[in-house]
């Protein structure tokens, strides 16, 4: 069973009551915050509607040095793997490139991809969990970021964000300037269970990749753009402000070019849906919008506000939707500086397409149901990405500052 955690503390400010806060915040930056500001500082906010069965849930919590920090968790419904791209969770405060990439040194040096057989062998919840090797010929370090996979032919490849330091000619340390950004595509060998590099794909079109989604044939994948710049006062912290944009890249020609730099103020995280439609949460305002790729442009068709901050999106075998969200975006910057001693509270919230469409307005072509509301951080510290398992209904949670994965299946 999950570990239980005190509820989280929030902080006051001084001797100022928290509507002057708001107050005077509102008047220095009402300009740039704009619709922005009453979502980032809400507090106790949740998403709606609400069901009873959210707590119906039993979850437990595997801590393990390989699971420690994942950004990013992708399913392998196919084989039954579960493969997460993971670092030390106590780094990404002091070095998180798609963050505040100003101490280069305090980098993991180990991210890796790692693999969890999710169907348990043996002894009840006893999870078989391994590191991919990476091949000694990658003359660079992986600092890694969102990926995603597709099946070619008849092995998986892998495309990851990576962020790279600049280093020193002459002393060979890491400088302190903005990292050299590029995917990284690699190959699973299915018989000797080793990552093969493919290519490196770097482009001007990728000034801050962070999250990716690759089409469904495995030849095209889209990229956010986390910022205009790689460095500022605003890409500091969980919530990067900023005009973010979508690049295009082909993985066969290694060309990216950028395809929308509008309306995408802190779009978070990116999924291609089963019907062929890009999915992409916008953080800042708590709307997932959804895009058509067509003839080199990307067209937004739908925009659902669900009146949380959003972070990562993920896609079952069902084609539903799967969004992590933070009712309460201040601790998350707490949990951001501090992830061994603060907790956030989340929610995992599940989006079904109706078959067909209609006149009715664009909210009435989906349902949106609660799935997880974590209110007192029990489940997981502060849970930033989830995956669901359609076969055995199980969710599995993990975050890029917490210390392993959960479990969660429906109570019987």
């Amino acid at each position: 069973m999950a570990t239980g955690v005190d509820r989280p503390r929030r902080r006051h400010f001084g001797l100022l009551p928290w509507s002057t806060i708001v107050l005077l915040v509102a008047i220095v930056f009402g300009f740039f915050f704009n619709d922005r500001l009453s979502l980032f500082l809400s507090s106790n906010r949740s998403a709606q509607p609400k069901d009873s069965s959210i707590w119906w849930w039993r979850c437990s919590q595997i801590h393990h040095p390989f699971m420690e920090g994942c950004e990013h968790i992708w399913l392998d419904h196919r084989d039954r793997k579960l493969y997460g791209a993971c670092t030390n969770a106590t780094f990404p405060k002091d070095w998180n490139p798609g963050g505040a990439a100003t101490t280069t040194w305090a980098r993991s040096r180990r991210d890796h991809i790692a693999v969890l057989e999710l169907d348990p062998a043996g002894r009840e919840n006893e999870y078989r969990i391994q590191r991919l090797d990476i091949p000694d010929n990658l003359q660079k370090e992986l600092n890694l970021h969102g990926f995603d996979a597709r099946r070619v032919g008849n092995r998986l490849r892998f495309w990851l964000t990576n962020h790279t330091p600049v280093l020193d000619s002459t002393t060979g340390k890491a400088l302190d300037v903005p990292t050299e950004s590029s995917i990284e595509v690699f190959d699973l060998d299915p018989k000797s269970g080793k990552l093969v590099h493919v290519k490196c794909i770097s482009s001007e079109a990728l000034d801050s990749p962070n999250n990716l989604a690759v089409d469904q044939d495995g030849k095209g994948f889209l990229v956010i753009n986390g910022g205009r710049t790689k460095l500022g006062p605003f890409r500091g912290g969980p919530f990067q402000f900023g005009s973010s944009s979508i690049s295009y890249c082909r993985t066969d020609t290694g060309l990216c070019r950028t395809v929308a730099s509008q309306g995408f103020d802190l779009a978070n995280s990116i999924a291609m849906g089963h019907d062929g439609l890009a999915y992409i949460s916008m953080s800042s305002t708590g709307t997932l919008a959804v895009y058509k790729m067509a003839e080199n442009e990307l067209t937004q068709i739908d925009a659902l506000s669900l009146g949380s901050a959003l972070d990562h999106l993920s896609v079952d075998a069902q084609g539903n939707i799967l969004i992590t969200a933070f009712t309460d975006p201040v601790e998350l910057q707490e949990a951001s500086t501090n992830p061994r001693a603060s907790v956030t509270a989340g929610t995992v919230l599940m989006v079904q397409k109706k078959n067909g469409r209609s006149k009715k307005s664009d909210e009435e072509q989906y349902i949106l149901q609660p799935m997880l509301e974590d209110e007192a951080a029990k489940l997981m510290s502060t849970t930033s990405t989830a995956v669901h398992d359609v076969q055995s209904d199980r969710i599995f949670l993990a975050g890029v500052f917490s210390p392993g994965i959960s479990i969660c299946e429906k109570r019987s």
